[in-house]
Order: C-alpha cells, then structure tokens, then sequence
C-alpha cells in the first residue's frame, strides 16, 4: 500500500448515529449468505457482551447459522497474555477482537484473510479509512469492526451562562471561547475551565487528542513500509515544507496551559478532566463516544450535547480520530471457514 490517510474518519451522515450510539458496529458488504452453515464460532473481546449480543440477537432471526456463534468477554486487564497463552497451547478462539494498536503485536499469530476472499478495493470501499492500516501485502490481518470516534461533550449551561447559544466549530474558536467561560482566581488559579487542553498528566486522553490534532493537520502519524510493516511517521515534512503539522498542533494545543494568554484555561493543579466535566465545571470535554454512559450514570442533572470534534477551518475534509477494534482469525482457529464467513 502506498501512502494512507492514516487514523482518519471521513465523517459521512452515519458519524451522527455512531455519536448516539456510543459506538458503531460495521459489516462489511456481502457478508453472510443466508443458510450457510458455518458451525460452532466462539470470539473472544473485551467489549460489553450485552453489547456484543445485541449485535448477534440482530443477525440470528435473519439467519440461524449465527444460533452457534459465542462470544466471551474477557477481562482487559489479562485479555493480551490470555490470548497469547492460549494461542500457544494450540487453543484458543475461533475469531478475536484486536485493536489498531495490538494488530502489530499478533501479526505472527493470526491467518491474513487474503485479496482472493477479500478484495484490496472491496475493502477500502466498504471500511473506513482508518481501517486500511489492518492491510499488508497479502492481504487483510482483521476486519474493521468496531469504531469508537473521538467527540466533544460540551456543557449547555456553562455555555449559557456565558451568553453562548452554540458549540465551537473550528479549532480557532476555542481562542474566543477561553476567556468568556473560563472563570480565574487571580493570575493562573483556574475555578472553571473553558477546555481541557495544554498539558498530560491530568487531561483525559490527551493522547488521542494530540494525534486528533495532528491528523487534521496533515501528519500521518504512522504508515506502512514497503514490506507492509506499521512504522511511524510523526514529524515528517512534506516536500518543500518549512515546519512540520506536528509542530503547529503542539504550539496551538500548548497555548491554553500559558497563564500569560487570553486562552489560559487549564494547569497540572485541576482534577483530571473527566471528573472535572462530571462535576460541571469544564465547559469542553474530549473523549470517546463510549463515555456517552459514563457520564450519564456519574452526574444525571449534568446538562450536556455531545457534537463532532472540531475541525481546522478552511481544511475540505472533516476527520476524527477514533479506536478501531477488528475482527481477526487465530492460526489456531478450529473452524477457519466458519470464522472467515462471520467476519465478513
């Protein structure tokens, strides 16, 4: 694969309906043929199994192939060395949810689904881009399957209470927005904030943000070499360009920790950003769309939307970063076939 649009969600109309959700479910086009009998299948996942049974209590009425297939939630914090261990006594799952970030680390130990069952362009077409990174050269280690976007819960009365009817747009906006509704006691003690940017320790997936920032502003992050292997990128410059997007992202991001700017609005001393939104007193909160519940379950009188992430004004294409979990088969997979058929 030459080069890829990395990490990136082109937000079509059905990016709304993964925000309500809290999560979106993709299958790919074709998939299952009615009546096929792909026997006993049992996947194994981190992921909800109420929310994984959902997903199959839909497929069984239409199809009764998928009465035999099992899903096992298993425990994130021991999932890695259970699989691994499991995969080298010659057991294990017929099909296991792999995450963007894992699918390196069990290259080895999972059967590529191949062009011939698969097609490159079938692929690209029916996932999104993110999931172009699950391709090497033979074909596809997983299938997309579960993605969970990175979005923006904005507090409705704390945005009232500043004389602001809607949500920020643009990134830019955020410059305005600071020194409306962030609320300072004296210089740099900060009482309530505007927007968790500017540091780590104590902004909730900061990570993710950052990468969030740098995507949008034209750094890949990470790609794949000629030989199909995952290798990053983050800091190059494009052909003739004086300053990499990673750079300008960090400047911008940097700029509300800075007591001597308008934009002030965050610091090491503050609680952690998620309980810091739960409790009211952030107006901007970035996280992922699975949160949705959390923070509905943690504070139900809290008045809040849940929007797209900001995007940089002017650029043409709207993306997000997201988590992207898909669906891969174990080498030692005991229905090879049966698996391959509910992936698909």
């Amino acid at each position: 694969m030459q080069q890829l649009s990395t990490f990136q969600i082109i937000v079509l109309g059905i990016f709304v309906a993964l925000i309500l959700i809290g999560v979106g479910v993709f299958a790919a086009s074709g998939g299952f043929v009615s009546g096929t009998d792909v026997g006993k299948v049992t996947i194994w996942g981190t992921t909800d199994i109420d929310e994984m049974q959902a997903v199959l209590d839909t497929l069984r009425p239409a199809d009764q192939a998928f009465q035999d297939v099992v899903y096992i939630e298993k425990d994130p914090a021991t999932y890695t060395a259970e699989l691994i261990n499991a995969m080298a006594a010659g057991g294990g799952p017929d099909l296991f949810l792999v995450s963007l970030s894992q699918i390196n680390s069990f290259s080895d130990k999972i059967l590529t689904i191949p062009y011939s069952e698969v097609s490159q362009g079938s692929f690209i077409n029916a996932f999104i881009d993110e999931g172009q990174l699950f391709l090497g050269p033979q074909g596809a280690l997983a299938l997309p399957f579960i993605v969970d976007p990175l979005v923006m819960y904005w507090n409705r009365d704390l945005f009232s209470s500043a004389g602001i009817a809607n949500h920020p747009l643009y990134w830019n906006d955020f410059l305005s927005l600071a020194p409306k509704v962030s609320s300072l006691d004296g210089i740099s003690a900060v009482k309530r904030s505007a927007v968790a940017l500017g540091v780590w320790s104590n902004i909730a997936n900061a990570k993710e943000i950052l990468s969030n920032l740098f995507l949008q502003a034209g750094d890949r992050i990470i790609s794949r070499d000629v030989e199909g292997k995952l290798v990053a990128v983050l800091g190059d410059r494009a052909q003739g360009a004086t300053t990499d997007p990673a750079s300008s992202a960090l400047r911008f991001y940097t700029e509300f920790a800075n007591p001597s700017k308008t934009s002030y609005s965050w610091n090491r001393s503050l609680p952690k950003s998620n309980d810091m939104f739960a409790s009211g007193d952030l107006a901007v909160y970035f996280g992922f769309a699975s949160e949705l519940r959390i923070f509905a379950a943690r504070n139900p009188n809290l008045r809040y939307s849940v929007a797209l992430i900001p995007q940089i004004e002017g650029n043409g294409t709207r993306s997000t970063f997201a988590r992207l979990t898909g669906l891969a088969i174990p080498r030692t997979s005991r229905n090879v076939i049966g698996a391959l058929e509910v992936a698909k």
